[in-house]
């Protein structure tokens, strides 16, 4: 998966528990601390959020997607602009799934599934298993600022790598909302390639079955499978 993707679920998902971190802001570990204990109480997460990509060139790239949320369980949907075989804009989906055994990587563009060990999605270091722990991961962090965004009082934060050193996220920004404790910013800054996510909306503690958590090949009439997994 996506590396920017993966650490933007560890964090928004986990809410940065702090606990362990080296030289903590005191501050900044209250108030983590907090968010990251509300996130472990919620039995499931449904988020809506909007991801805008930056690049050197300064020209911007807006995708929208949903994260579902149980237990390890995930499941991503992206909607990339493309065209069709006409030749017509057309929402193309992604999809990534894990029901922690196996993973599901779905590009409707492609019309095809990449079907993997969950384990051997991890990428970096990183695994969206990690999501309560990522505070040792080795990043230092601090508390920015209060600010009014929107209406709504937050709460901003920088996080940077312990070891900066060959590490492809250089700083990490965290906005959360200061009466609900939930994250509702954050982005990645890697060399001069910005990315950020906003989260738009967010439900939980609903009903979600577990077959929401893998991918039917019935429901892809011709979709082509490539299945890499061989002892999981």
């Amino acid at each position: 998966m996506n590396l920017r993707l993966t650490l933007f679920l560890l964090v928004f998902l986990s809410g940065l528990s702090a606990a362990n971190a080296q030289a903590p802001d005191p501050k900044a570990k209250a108030i983590l601390d907090e968010v990251s204990k509300k996130a472990r109480s919620f039995t499931s997460i449904k988020a809506n959020f909007e991801m805008i990509f930056e690049g050197d060139d300064k020209q911007k790239k807006t995708e929208k997607g949903e994260i579902v949320l149980k237990d390890k369980k995930y499941k991503i949907s992206l909607k990339q602009k493309g065209k069709d075989k006409q030749g017509k804009a057309k929402d193309f989906v992604e999809e990534y799934i894990s029901d922690t055994k196996s993973s599901w990587n779905y590009s409707e563009k492609q019309n095809e599934v990449t079907i993997d060990c969950a384990k051997a999605t991890t990428k970096e270091g990183f695994a969206i298993s990690d999501i309560f722990v990522i505070h040792e991961k080795g990043y230092n962090y601090t508390f920015d600022k209060e600010e009014k965004r929107n209406g709504t009082d937050v709460q901003v934060f920088t996080l940077t790598p312990q070891k900066p050193e060959g590490k492809k996220v250089q700083k990490v920004t965290l906005v959360i909302d200061k009466a609900k404790k939930q994250v509702v910013s954050l982005t990645l800054y890697s060399g001069g390639n910005k990315t950020t996510y906003n989260i738009k909306s967010m439900k939980t503690n609903e009903e979600v079955p577990d077959s929401v958590f893998s991918f039917d090949v019935k429901t892809h009439p011709g979709v082509k499978v490539v299945d890499l997994r061989e002892d999981c």
